[in-house]
């Protein structure tokens, strides 16, 4: 691929692999998946070129991986994303102080709360403007 990919191919591309990641079930290495991957979209001009995007971003794609399947493991034991993402958010926040904790907790309600507001405002004016 020698011309840039855009945003939204790069978000398919990334919701191809972690899909895609997840049913192997540890079954390969995330590299090596990884660099197959890559090598599919046409992603870098060469084999080192691919082992440098994957060393430069593997740490965080595998963090976005393992969160992935985190999720799918809750869904598949009925659980809600909601109660995922507070199971995380304790877990990441363990070694926090209760002070640092409540702070956070703030911010981030507040973010979602304004984001829900947002997301009813579009709605309803999609509604109105049919």
């Amino acid at each position: 691929m020698s011309e840039k990919i855009n945003t939204e191919e790069f978000q398919k591309i990334m919701a191809d692999i972690l899909e895609g990641y997840e049913k192997l079930e540890n079954k390969q290495n995330l590299d090596t998946y990884l660099q197959e991957k890559l090598k599919e979209y046409e992603v870098g001009e060469s084999e080192e070129e691919r082992k440098s995007i994957i060393s430069k971003f593997g740490t965080t794609l595998k963090g976005i991986a393992d969160k992935f399947k985190s999720l799918i493991s809750f869904k598949k034991k009925g659980k809600s994303t909601s109660q995922w993402l507070e199971h995380d958010l304790q877990e990441s926040m363990k070694d926090l102080k209760e002070e640092d904790k409540s702070i956070i907790m703030a911010a981030l309600d507040y973010t979602l709360k304004e984001v829900q507001d947002k997301n009813i405002e579009e709605y309803e004016n999609s509604e109105d403007s049919k």
